[in-house]
């Protein structure tokens, strides 16, 4: 999300003295880098009331880039290029929309799976699961039909009363509503703290202009 406030900044200019006015580019870049700084704090705190136990990856992924006097405006994101995976999944929270298997399937837990503490399926489950070839196999059972029935079963019951449970579904799309109110976020905190910062950044270069 761009944070831009320089519509404002004519009609703030008007009255203002020669010094005055020549410190408005500066109070400008300062007043957006302390509001993309706030707003990134505020999606931090937000992200767990909105999300089912976010990661602490997740968490870590807010940024914001600083404004200056060439170049008003700043920026709070979601870092997607960080070392050890993608967050382009946060796409799909804060608009919603379909994921498609980019491979043969997606992997979908079920009453059956054992999830980890944040609730998701543990990296590589149905990999894992798996290469246990004796208690795990892949496909729709015999005496089934339909692609709902597509997943990873494990054996159990032993030899005396054998069953199966699906502990993964295969579905080749998934379909996600919005629940992470992204820019919602930010815009409260620019428009709640706008006015404060930008006469506390005046007065403070005021103090200190030549």
């Amino acid at each position: 999300m761009n944070l831009s406030i320089t519509d404002n900044i004519s009609s703030v200019s008007r009255g203002l003295t020669k010094i005055g006015r020549k410190q408005i580019p500066f109070v400008t870049a300062q007043t957006l880098s302390q509001l993309a700084f706030e707003a990134m704090q505020e999606e931090k705190l937000q992200v767990p009331r909105h999300l089912d136990r976010p990661t602490p990856y997740t968490k870590s992924g807010f940024k914001y880039r600083r404004a200056n006097k060439r170049d008003l405006e700043a920026l709070v994101y979601i870092d997607k290029s960080e070392p050890g995976g993608s967050r382009d999944y946060m796409r799909f929270p804060i608009h919603g929309g379909v994921s498609k298997a980019k491979g043969r399937a997606l992997t979908h837990p079920t009453k059956n799976t054992k999830l980890n503490r944040y609730g998701n399926l543990p990296r590589n489950f149905a990999a894992k699961a798996l290469a246990k070839k004796s208690k795990f196999f892949s496909g729709i059972p015999r005496g089934m039909n339909g692609q709902e029935n597509a997943g990873v079963w494990e054996r159990h019951g032993g030899k005396r009363n054998p069953r199966i449970k699906m502990v993964v579904q295969w579905k080749t799309s998934r379909l996600y509503t919005a629940k992470f109110p992204f820019y919602a976020i930010a815009g409260r905190v620019v428009a709640k703290r706008t006015n404060r910062i930008f006469n506390e950044q005046f007065e403070r270069a005021m103090r200190t202009a030549k």
